[in-house]
């Protein structure tokens, strides 16, 4: 949306000449990171049963940024964030039972 490309490549080669690193989420088709060299892309987590997309976004953040924050690889974080949004696809608001 904000580089008004359709496709995600594309996209991240517009967004990482003005920032030095970028994560795009791609709904059903995982994740992408990029800074400036060839971008890293994980798979989406096989999900169940959808049940609600509210959350999902927030959930990403969540599992990406611990192990970006720990130096873990791209692909791990990203991975770790694609995990936690597929768990919040599958629960009414994105909250778990208490």
């Amino acid at each position: 949306m904000l580089t008004g490309r359709d496709d995600p490549a594309q996209a991240i080669r517009v967004l990482t000449a003005w920032y030095p690193q970028v994560v795009v989420k791609l709904g059903p088709d995982g994740a992408m990171y990029a800074n400036g060299r060839d971008p890293v892309r994980v798979p989406a987590q096989p999900l169940e049963k959808f049940v609600d997309g509210t959350g999902a976004g927030d959930a990403f953040c969540a599992g990406f940024l611990p192990p970006w924050l720990d130096s873990k690889p791209p692909g791990e974080a990203l991975a770790s964030g694609c995990r936690l949004a597929a768990r919040a696809l599958g629960l009414v608001g994105a909250r778990p039972a208490l």
